[in-house]
């Protein structure tokens, strides 16, 4: 729907304020796994928005960190996600967004370079 493209374009802006600012309204507004989005738009979002490593920026990186580890509506089944050598208890992540980063990370490195930009 619209709200899909209009975040998907948002993310996809060459400027790092209009994606700082996305990624501020989606940690907000778009808990990752919450039912404004179908499954499919969840799976095209997260795709999108996991391309905005590339840009290497850390106040990206941070923000998207965020909005993906935020506990949402999802959190009925976690993961445990534990770093080696950490002395901090692990964190625990909705299994659902576990699934979706796996899913989209697969989409990305599955498809044609000029793709990845374009979903």
């Amino acid at each position: 729907g619209i709200v899909l493209r209009g975040l998907c374009a948002a993310l996809r802006d060459p400027s790092i304020l209009v994606q700082r600012g996305v990624l501020d309204v989606m940690i907000g507004h778009f808990p990752v796994g919450a039912r404004v989005l179908s499954s499919e738009d969840w799976d095209t979002l997260i795709r999108v928005a996991l391309v905005l490593y590339a840009r290497r920026d850390l106040s990206l990186t941070r923000r998207l960190h965020s909005w993906l580890l935020a506990p949402g509506p999802v959190a009925s089944t976690v993961v445990s996600v534990s770093v080696p050598g950490a002395k901090s208890r692990p964190d625990l992540v909705p299994e659902e967004v576990v699934t979706r980063v796996v899913s989209a990370l697969t989409a990305l490195l599955q498809a044609p370079y000029s793709d990845t930009a374009g979903a």
